[in-house]
């Protein structure tokens, strides 16, 4: 079987591709959000009893969740769609803090859905 220069390079294209691709797709999802944040400038101020959040919110995807850490234990808060604003700069007023959390020493990372690929875990507070 005689292959011509175009098929040869047709075959390593198509090879390259089925062999790249998925690890395109890995590292995609660890590299998004770093290139492409959902929200930015995260500031948590405690008044009174209550937390307020200010934020810019860069791109309009959907709130899933924030999952909070505090060094042994991984807090999961769900929203439901209930915090999912448009983007741009944002206010939240009495943010609901689950027990168990400490908002000042906690690690806090908020799950968006942006496309059909893969949840966006953006750095919410470190």
């Amino acid at each position: 079987m005689f292959l011509s220069r175009k098929n040869i390079e047709t075959l390593i294209t198509l090879f390259c591709f089925v062999i790249f691709l998925p690890f395109i797709l890995i590292f995609m999802q660890y590299l998004e959000p770093l290139i492409l944040p959902v929200v930015t400038d995260v500031v948590f101020e405690r008044i009174n009893d209550e937390w307020r959040v200010t934020f810019n919110k860069v791109r309009n995807c959907e709130l899933i969740g924030v999952y909070w850490f505090n060094g042994e234990t991984w807090f999961l808060q769900e929203f439901n769609n209930q915090f999912t604003r448009p983007s741009g700069p944002t206010v939240i007023e009495n943010w609901p803090v689950p027990d168990g959390v400490n908002v000042e020493t906690d690690i806090s990372i908020a799950r968006h859905k942006c496309h059909v690929l893969w949840n966006i875990d953006t750095p919410f507070r470190q």
